[in-house]
This record gives C-alpha cells, sequence and structure tokens, in this order.
C-alpha cells in the first residue's frame, strides 16, 4: 500500500515545523490535541513538533483507512 503525498501534505509538514500548534489547529481542531501540542511547545519546541507531525500522520492513515471504494 503506497500513501500518495500531496502539495496539501507538504504545506502542513511545513507549517509544522514552523508553527507545531497550527498545524494540529489546521488539522484537528481546536480540541485535545491542539492543548497537547500547545503545552508541549511551551515546554520545548522538539516534543511539540514530534507530536504534530504524529498527528499529521495518524490523520493520513485514518483517510487511507476510511476511504470508500
Amino acid at each position: 500500500m503506497s500513501i500518495t503525498c500531496t502539495l496539501g501534505d507538504i504545506l502542513e509538514i511545513l507549517l509544522a515545523l514552523v508553527f507545531p500548534p497550527a498545524a494540529v489547529l489546521v488539522k484537528e481542531g481546536c480540541g485535545w490535541d491542539f492543548v497537547l501540542n500547545v503545552i508541549l511547545c511551551c515546554i520545548f519546541y522538539l516534543p511539540g513538533l514530534i507530536h504534530a507531525l504524529l498527528v499529521l500522520q495518524n490523520h493520513q492513515r485514518r483517510a487511507v483507512h476510511y476511504t470508500v471504494v
């Protein structure tokens, strides 16, 4: 199974690199993941970045998993 990477995915990754909470907010909305990411970024940038990339990756996997055939 291959996952294609679109321009939107690349822009989300770039947004996560610049400001991780914004990428989580765009992808998941204002929920627990966003609050957790803000807390992680306040503690230190790297945990927030890792969390944002994991949120983006998990969201892409869920989208592929639930694709209607």
